[in-house]
């Protein structure tokens, strides 16, 4: 368990590094998002994962992202590449959502939330992935929900 929690907070060396980079976020704060997210990755890995730890992640990470557009549009950003700090904690969100569907199948709100943020954030193309993954799961008030958005 710690392993794999200590490899999930390898992965995210690159995104928080860029996030200083590019002055979302202090060195002090994104010690202490390392800290939270430790927190809710030991959380997500334990035998009995709640799906409110789950969600409970979900929204940690959705106000950070919105932190961060708020902070980006305090900097001064007109004509900057995008990085990987931009796109990275909304990738970091759809992961948290694979793995609580995929732990807690057949829940309706759970896909809902996850179609709702596919549409907020404006990630199409993960939109109709999810919706062809939701369709596959063989819960007749999901399909009719998936058809009927």
């Amino acid at each position: 368990m710690a392993d794999t929690v200590r490899y999930m907070m390898e992965e995210m060396i690159p995104e928080l590094e860029d996030m200083v980079k590019q002055q979302y976020f202090s060195k002090q704060e994104v010690k202490q998002i390392v800290k939270r997210r430790q927190d809710f990755e030991y959380l997500l890995k334990r035998r009995a994962a709640l799906k409110e730890d789950f969600l409970r992640y979900i929204e940690y990470e959705s106000k950070l992202e919105e932190l961060r557009q708020h902070r980006r549009k305090g900097l001064d950003t007109r004509g900057k590449k995008k990085s990987i700090a931009d796109y990275a904690i909304v990738r970091r969100i759809h992961f948290i959502f694979e793995r609580a569907v995929r732990r807690f199948r057949s829940d309706v709100a759970l896909w809902t939330a996850w179609l709702e943020f596919c549409r907020a954030s404006s990630s199409n193309r993960r939109l109709g992935r999810v919706v062809g993954r939701a369709l596959q799961v063989s819960t007749p008030h999901l399909s009719h929900l998936v058809l009927h958005t």
